[in-house]
């Protein structure tokens, strides 16, 4: 997908929504202004591309090669200043407080709040990419604030979550309700057709001890396991044959009545209304 939209606001909402419909979408996106770069890359376009800058360096090009420059060369002088440019903006050339301020400048034309992660809540431990928050509840991580006042903006995939962190979203409040209700370890509902939530598995579960296929889940509970955290080791999408252990944490998705049913038998719980608490 390409979004080449003359309004900033126009392009950044056309990204989140349309990753929000399709999370693997490979989108190049327009910056209109160079602090929309970082803001682009952080709600998921896979390349950003300035558009004022990328007509100089076609003009530049055509008016070397009309002075008898050879094109390998040209292109390979083109390419190093585009590499050079871009990076500027995603590197260390600037300092990490004129970015912050540019980030958070952008941000602030989109619905965004800090949220606080609470000691036990089961994102702790995992990376962005393994949350896949985009995906289960719309909302888009830009930074990160750690304990002691570090700050991490635009932070990778690969970043993992930590005790006492706070998370700068961009979403509607419903997504951003949505990321408390997962992070709290409560179902999250970002629409009815697809809530997630995290279970932990007691000793004594019915599913201590039995491989996922066994279980049966989509059928006698329209639900499936999405995940699994098993001593620090993170498992997405789990095999058929994988065997569920006493202490795994489970994330099961479907819809909400069929999720807490679920979520109840798998917890060894009576009362299929109870939220299922979980332990970090």
């Amino acid at each position: 997908m390409a979004v080449a939209l003359p309004d900033p606001m126009s392009t950044r909402l056309t990204v989140k929504r349309a990753l929000e419909l399709a999370p693997d979408l490979d989108i190049v996106a327009r910056a209109s202004q160079p602090k929309d770069i970082e803001l682009l890359y952080q709600l998921g376009a896979k390349e950003v591309v300035q558009s004022e800058f990328e007509a100089s360096l076609e003009l530049s090009a055509h008016l070397l090669a009309s002075m008898g420059i050879a094109q390998p060369l040209i292109q390979s002088q083109v390419q190093m200043i585009r590499n050079s440019r871009y990076l500027s903006f995603l590197s260390g050339n600037r300092t990490l407080a004129s970015v912050s301020r540019e980030l958070k400048a952008a941000a602030s034309e989109l619905n965004n709040t800090w949220y606080a992660l609470s000691e036990d809540s089961p994102l702790l431990g995992l990376t962005l990419e393994e949350t896949d928050l985009r995906r289960l509840t719309g909302v888009s991580v830009i930074a990160i604030r750690r304990v002691g006042g570090l700050e991490v903006d635009y932070p990778t995939p690969e970043e993992t979550l930590e005790s006492g962190d706070r998370v700068l979203l961009i979403g509607d409040s419903a997504e951003i309700e949505a990321f408390g209700a997962l992070a709290r370890g409560e179902a999250a509902v970002p629409s009815k057709e697809n809530s997630c939530q995290w279970v932990a598995l007691p000793e004594d579960s019915p599913a201590v001890s039995q491989p996922i296929v066994d279980l049966n889940l989509p059928l006698k509970y329209r639900v499936e396991i999405q995940a699994i955290r098993r001593e620090g080791r993170f498992i997405r999408l789990p095999e058929a044959t994988t065997r569920l252990q006493d202490g795994d944490l489970l994330l099961i998705c479907g819809r909400l009545e069929a999720l807490r049913t679920a979520a109840a038998w798998l917890a060894n719980q009576e009362n299929p209304q109870t939220t299922i608490a979980v332990l970090g």
